[in-house]
């Protein structure tokens, strides 16, 4: 395969000189790429396919694949407080040990471990053991890698650590600026980033994608999250897909939200929040209609219409608006044009690292006849402009006939409930309600211990015509705080 090379700024990825790419489109118009089943499979950090300012695209029935993960697998031989032992298959993940720290290698390359998640013998993340790994000292020792350090959580014996290396960089396929794309039939086996991402997008449709271990894995699939979907718009469909095994969520929508950093008239300097979400170009374009955003409470104080938008560098910009902004106040701004409908069905959410479905958009959204089988919250429903910076309060959000099994097992940021409606607030007294207008109705709850819903700074919650498998009262299930909720 003749490898190209293009420059990208990425969404939540780690900025790069340079990305390599298998396949690559640009400005296509009216294709469908069928790989017939074959296997695309490489041996160093690389975008497997990117389209770029495309328009009406299939790809479809193709599996993709690493020589070597960027992420590795190993069995846990002996535990205890101090000290794990792990054999890791060399052929597999060659590896070696620098200055105490395990290094794993490939053709051309090579990366430092830098944490593990454990898995049970049922391939689940290991109840309780989520995000529980500690900073260890590595050595080679007869039968495998010792790995040293103070464990609040000892693992089990037997059980399967993954060993997470690699610098997330290159999503295993990249979609920006195109609209009307589908992907269909696609199994991703392993990446070196986000799985399939989408940023700045129209219409894009998503079926029969797998994210799942290949063969000779027992447990890992991908390095990141699933299906990622950035300051999209238009109509997403994901319907029919599995995930199981990934190091992040297996799927997330949202905006991103800037900074402001002065205003003066209609004249507004500014900047990306988060140094794994810069120099978007097409963050807004004239016409477009932005919220701006009390940064404290997350309350709306009104809309703008954008003039003007340019990149000054790859954090700064520049934007003129229809009219000025409030004075006094720390600012944000979010494109509630770039912001997309999803209908999400009959998906399978297997046990990963993190959470399942995060969705962060004001338009409708449809979660319907799923199951999650997730390692922390199966839903969140998030928002923030001020640590992640990814925007978009829900406002008509339908959670139904969906089946949760074995969820919140594991605590990661913003798992309070098994659906959690969690958006990060510095004056939660002072919001206005972030989230609104939720109907969470005829969903099966088999999770007992755990909240079945938690939600602050939200409104017009309706928790309806569930059920908990074990019998209990749904009203002792549910949790809020500021929020306004209907429970029959």
């Amino acid at each position: 395969m003749q490898m190209q090379t293009r420059h990208y700024f990425i969404s939540n990825s780690e900025p790069a000189a340079a990305h390599t790419i298998g396949v690559l489109l640009e400005g296509a118009r009216d294709q469908t790429l069928d790989f017939c089943g074959e296997t695309l499979r490489f041996d160093r950090q690389a975008i497997a396919i990117a389209l770029d300012g495309c328009e009406n695209i299939t790809i479809e029935n193709a599996v993709i694949d690493w020589d070597i993960p960027f992420s590795a697998e190993g069995t846990i031989l002996t535990a205890s407080p101090e000290a794990v032992t792990v054999a890791i298959d060399p052929e597999k993940y060659p590896h070696h040990v620098e200055d105490g720290t395990l290094v794993f290698t490939g053709p051309g390359w090579m990366s430092r471990y830098f944490g593990a998640i454990e898995f049970d013998k049922e391939g689940r993340v290991r109840a309780g053991a989520g995000d529980t790994f500690p900073p260890v000292t590595a050595a080679l020792t007869a039968s495998g890698v010792e790995l040293r350090g103070a464990f609040s959580v000892v693992p089990q014996v037997g059980n399967t650590l993954v060993l997470r290396h690699g610098v997330r960089s290159h999503p295993g396929f990249f979609c920006q600026n195109s609209q009307n794309i589908t992907l269909r039939n696609v199994t991703f086996h392993a990446t070196c980033g986000l799985g399939a991402l989408f940023q700045f997008c129209e219409n894009i449709t998503v079926q029969h994608v797998s994210f799942v271990p290949g063969p000779g894995r027992r447990v890992l699939s991908g390095h990141d999250d699933g299906l990622h979907f950035s300051n999209c718009r238009g109509q997403i469909l994901v319907e029919d897909c599995r995930f199981q095994g990934l190091m992040d969520d297996p799927i997330n929508v949202h905006g991103t939200s800037v900074q402001v950093l002065s205003h003066s008239g209609g004249l507004v300097q500014g900047r990306f929040g988060h140094p794994q979400s810069i120099g978007f170009a097409t963050w807004a374009a004239p016409g477009d209609q932005l919220s701006v955003l009390d940064c404290r409470t997350l309350n709306s104080l009104g809309t703008a219409v954008v003039k003007s938008f340019s990149l000054s560098d790859p954090v700064h910009f520049t934007l003129e608006l229809d009219r000025p902004l409030p004075a006094g106040v720390d600012l944000a701004l979010e494109n509630i044009t770039n912001t997309p409908r999803l209908l999400c069905r009959r998906n399978f959410f297997g046990s990963c690292r993190a959470r399942g479905l995060l969705v962060t958009t004001p338009r409708t959204v449809v979660i319907e006849d799923n199951t999650f089988e997730s390692s922390g919250s199966a839903i969140l429903l998030s928002g923030d402009a001020n640590a992640w910076y990814e925007s978009g309060a829900c406002r008509d959000v339908t959670i139904r006939r969906n089946r949760f099994f074995h969820c919140l097992t594991s605590y990661y940021q913003f798992c309070e409930g098994v659906i959690s409606l969690c958006p990060e607030i510095p004056d939660q007294a002072g919001s206005s309600g972030f989230h609104e207008n939720i109907a969470i109705t005829d969903n099966l709850f088999d999770c007992p211990g755990v909240p079945a819903l938690y939600a602050h700074c939200a409104r017009q919650i309706r928790f309806s015509q569930n059920t908990l498998a074990d019998g209990s009262d749904l009203r002792q299930a549910v949790k809020t705080q500021y929020c306004t909720i209907a429970l029959d």
